[in-house]
């Protein structure tokens, strides 16, 4: 199973995260190459380390 990467994408230096763009890639360069064409300057790449996923074992 390939290792997918989060991309962020911001326009600005300082950009708020909810004014950027977020997705998962397997290739960030492909990813990043289009965004730059949309105007997005600022990029951010990281790999998912641990999942934690906090609904198992919740009580309704």
């Amino acid at each position: 199973m390939k290792n997918l990467l989060f991309l962020i994408a911001g326009k600005e230096e300082g950009f708020e995260f909810s004014d950027g763009k977020t997705f998962l890639v397997g290739n960030p360069d492909e990813a990043i190459e289009t965004l730059r064409g949309e105007g997005y300057r600022i990029f951010y790449v990281a790999e998912e380390v641990r999942r934690v996923d906090d609904i198992i074992g919740q009580e309704e």
